[in-house]
Formats: C-alpha cells, sequence, structure tokens
C-alpha cells in the first residue's frame, strides 16, 4: 500500500493512484455533504505514510468532519491539493 510513497515525505512525493483515488472520492462526497467523507477522510490518512510532513491538511479535515463542517473540510482538502501540486 505505501510502497507509492516516496521516503522523502513531501507533498508532491504523494501521488500514489490509491491516495489520488481517496482524494477525488472525498472531493465529491464533500461536495455532496456526505457523511461518508469522515470515513474516506480516514482512509486517506491511513494510505499516507507515518510521519509524512504534509498531514497537518488530511488531519484537519478529519477534525472538521468530525462535527459535519463541510466547508472546513473542503477549505483542507484544496489546502492539501495545493501542496501536492494536485
Amino acid at each position: 500500500m505505501l510502497a507509492n510513497v516516496s521516503s522523502s515525505n513531501t507533498g508532491a512525493s504523494l501521488g500514489g493512484a490509491a491516495v489520488n483515488a481517496l482524494l477525488d472520492k472525498l472531493k465529491q462526497e464533500i461536495a455532496e455533504s456526505n457523511p461518508a467523507a469522515s470515513e474516506t477522510s480516514e482512509s486517506l490518512l491511513a494510505e499516507m505514510a507515518e510521519g509524512a510532513e504534509c498531514k497537518t491538511e488530511p488531519e484537519a479535515v478529519v477534525q472538521a468532519l468530525d462535527f459535519f463542517d463541510f466547508a472546513s473540510a473542503e477549505q483542507h482538502v484544496k489546502a492539501f491539493l495545493d501542496i501536492r501540486g494536485y
């Protein structure tokens, strides 16, 4: 699973297919205010390398979705995508 993540832990290194698929799914679920986005955000964190430097935004997404704050979650996803150059 984590084989697609480079050891450098930079935003650009997190371009694995699983992470990209989860991001696409997460963006759609947030746009629909779908509560399933919470589970998807947790899956995204699980796919990322332990100690990855750019986990701050995905962690903020999880926290926002814990309170069903889809607007904040969307902003954190956008920030994460900017970091990754996605």
